[in-house]
């Protein structure tokens, strides 16, 4: 009777001092402006202690004398840098429950707790403030990120798979073949979870795919109906070749990426990937990547010739050409006031490529507009978007008699004309670096008559000037590339006038004098970055 009295006593003392456990009725997570935050709903207000664990990163509340009826719990939920909140319930001092609240986050930050009312505490923390830059995780992506460590020895691989995907909180289905699979031996150290189940099972002769929330294993040369998945992508600015080959490395061995154009005989705007679910977000994050606006460049050519001095030998003198012309000073609105022609090409004595201010080219343009031995073959524009060959080609074509067959008995030779091009063509390739330069891959060629031949002197004899090279410009500036020197050798005839074109007298009133000259090609290159 004594002792039972006691024991009444203690109950009486541990119900007064301990209380009544409170109820979790719910949990809610919200997302606000500048935060997220956790509302937790409770019949009454809990006592708690909270903790923080760095490695893998987690915050814990633990509510004292506290309990759940919807038993372990956890979900997956969208609000950086928190990724998953479980409640899971224990036994504490005296038969009290214990609720621990645990946030999974990719990195620890700030978690303030307010209690809103008598019922209602608040766990909240910031977003971060870039926000923008950061592409959010899908749920797949978020489950299958996470890391995991397993040490197994001799384990059937049947309850490895079953154990690593239930400790993640996945629903789970296994073919009847891998309950007999055999065993395996494995230490994986904070891996993803993605890539701890790819080696488990691929080894094995088996793979899994995700289908409505639910991981699917089975056999690697069984098929499975809803396996594969087809998605149609818009591309907007990427071409679908170019997007097909990017995703090479990233589809299954039985994944596809089809180029397909919205329009007959139409670009390829469009693609279409077959592949596993599970693969669709690094394939979305690719495509993503790829189909967003290019910038264009402008190129601007100019193809000038000057005729060479006979002190020109190995090429232009701009030193020579500047004194023929004096220290003329040019105007440049404050550029390069006060600067002397002289002084600038003794800087470009000695180049065949150097890369000028546009300051530069305007004194240039003023050394050879004084010369009348220089013209502008061409002077040709294009655009084209970065890293994609543009071509163009300006000229002629002539036509030209051409003889057909050994003629007929009457005498007469049938003929048919021919065209001879003569064009200016330009092929040129750029990219953009980082560094504000631009790199351009240049094919030119550069075509003239430079004189006849024939019975009739009526078949032109043409030159050409090729030049295949890949330079580096600065945004905006201007490189000039010489050294592409012609030499055209020709007869000239000196006669009397009238006494020069007699039939007898002819030879002793005119002269035949070989004349040679020397032309040099020069080309001025200017890119330019056009958004």
């Amino acid at each position: 009777m004594k002792l039972r009295k006691i024991i009444v006593l203690i109950f009486i003392i541990t119900n007064t001092v301990l209380g009544a456990a409170i109820n979790l009725i719910d949990i809610r997570h919200q997302e606000k402006e500048d935060h997220h935050q956790l509302n937790l709903i409770f019949d009454g207000m809990p006592e708690y202690v909270t903790s923080q664990n760095y490695e893998p990163p987690i915050f814990t509340l633990k509510l004292s004398n506290t309990t759940w009826n919807k038993g372990d719990f956890s979900e997956w939920i969208q609000a950086r840098p928190a990724l998953k909140y479980s409640i899971t319930l224990n036994d504490g001092f005296a038969s009290r429950k214990t609720l621990d609240v645990a946030i999974m986050m990719t990195q620890l930050v700030s978690v303030s707790i307010e209690g809103l009312n008598d019922t209602t505490m608040t766990l909240s923390w910031k977003k971060p403030e870039d926000l923008d830059k950061v592409d959010l995780l899908s749920r797949e992506e978020t489950v299958f990120s996470q890391k995991v460590s397993l040490n197994f020895r001799a384990a059937a691989l049947f309850d490895v798979v079953r154990l690593l995907v239930e400790t993640n909180d996945l629903n789970l289905i296994l073919g009847s073949d891998i309950v007999d699979a055999g065993e395996v031996t494995l230490s994986l150290n904070n891996v993803p979870l993605q890539a701890a189940l790819d080696a488990i099972l691929k080894i094995n002769g088996y793979e899994w795919f995700m289908q409505e929330d639910i991981i699917i294993v089975k056999a690697t040369e069984t098929s499975f109906t809803g396996e594969l998945e087809s998605r149609v992508f818009e591309l907007n600015y990427v071409d679908g070749l170019v997007a097909s080959a990017a995703l090479a490395g990233v589809l299954t061995d039985k994944g596809s990426a089809t180029p397909i154009a919205s329009r007959a005989g139409g670009e390829n705007d469009m693609l279409l990937v077959v592949d596993r679910i599970a693969s669709y977000s690094q394939i979305e994050k690719i495509i993503t990547q790829l189909d967003t606006p290019q910038p264009q460049i402008n190129i601007a050519i100019k193809f000038m010739e000057t005729t060479l001095k006979e002190e020109e030998h190995l090429g232009i003198d701009w030193t020579l050409r500047a004194e023929a012309i004096g220290p003329t000073l040019i105007d440049t609105s404050g550029a390069l006031s006060a600067i002397q022609l002289t002084d600038l090409a003794g800087e470009l004595s000695g180049f065949n490529a150097v890369q000028l201010t546009m300051p530069m080219v305007s004194l240039l343009m003023s050394i050879l507009a004084a010369d009348n031995t220089s013209k502008l073959l061409q002077e040709p524009n294009i655009t084209t978007f970065n890293n994609q060959a543009a071509f163009i080609s300006v000229g002629t074509n002539i036509p030209i008699l051409v003889p057909q067959g050994e003629g007929s008995v009457f005498g007469t030779n049938p003929y048919t004309f021919e065209d001879q091009s003569v064009n200016i063509s330009l092929e040129v390739t750029p990219r953009i670096s980082k560094a504000d330069f631009i790199a351009l891959k240049i094919n030119t060629s550069v075509q003239a008559i430079i004189g006849y031949v024939g019975p009739d002197a009526d078949r032109p004899v043409v030159s050409s000037r090729d030049m295949n090279t890949t330079v580096m410009v600065k945004n905006g500036a201007s490189l000039l590339i010489g050294g592409l020197i012609f030499e055209d050798n020709a007869l000239a005839i000196n006669k009397v006038p009238i006494l020069g074109d007699l039939p007898i007298l002819k030879k002793i009133f005119s002269s035949t004098v070989e004349k040679s000259e020397q032309r040099e090609l020069l080309v001025f290159i200017t890119p330019s970055i056009v958004y």
